[in-house]
C-alpha cells in the first residue's frame, strides 16, 4: 500500500488468511476482500482492512461460499455476484454494512464469474465475465431501489 503523500510503496498488516481466487474492492477508508480458495476449499470469510489504523477487521461471512466472484461497494452496501464453485453462479448478496446483516437479492439473468461491476445513477452494472470456458459481452443492470434486472445491449 501507498502513502500517497510519498511516492515510495510502504508495507500493510499481513492479511489473516491466505487465500487466492478471492473478490476485492474499495470502500471508505480501505478495502474488502472476501471469499477465495484456500487448502481447506472455497471459502465464505469477509475481511475489511481500515487504511487510517491499518488494521484488518473481521466481517460477517458472505451466505454462502464464493470464489471468482466480483464484488462493489456502494451507498454502506458490499454487493457479491456470481462466482464459480465447479461451475458458474447466479447469486446475488448485500452485505448492509451499517448493521452488518446479510440478505439475498433477486439472482442475476446469467451465471457468470469474474464479472466487472461499475455503479452509474445508483444501478448497478454487471459487464460480461466468464461462464463456463466461454467469456461473455453481456451487460446486465440492476436497479437498487427496485431491485429487479434489467438486460442491456451487449458490449462489442
Amino acid at each position: 500500500c501507498t502513502d500517497l503523500n510519498t511516492p515510495k510503496w510502504q508495507p500493510i498488516q499481513q492479511p489473516p488468511f491466505e487465500i487466492h481466487d478471492y473478490s476485492a474492492c474499495a470502500s471508505p477508508g480501505g478495502f474488502v476482500v472476501s471469499g477465495g480458495l484456500s487448502q481447506n476449499g472455497i471459502q465464505r470469510d469477509c475481511y475489511s482492512y481500515d487504511a487510517q489504523n491499518g488494521h484488518w477487521n473481521t466481517l460477517p461471512p458472505m451466505p454462502s461460499a464464493r470464489r471468482e466472484h466480483s464484488l462493489i461497494y456502494h451507498n454502506h452496501h458490499l454487493y457479491v455476484i456470481g462466482c464459480y464453485d465447479g461451475s458458474p453462479l447466479n447469486s446475488v448478496d448485500a452485505l448492509d454494512m451499517r448493521n452488518l446483516q446479510w440478505n439475498h437479492l433477486p439472482p442475476l439473468p446469467r451465471k457468470v464469474s469474474f464479472a466487472y461491476l461499475a455503479i452509474v445513477s445508483d444501478n448497478l452494472f454487471v459487464l460480461g465475465g466468464c461462464c463456463g470456458l466461454n467469456w461473455v459481452a453481456d451487460v446486465h443492470e440492476f436497479d437498487l431501489t427496485q431491485q429487479t434486472w434489467r438486460q442491456r445491449s451487449p458490449m462489442p
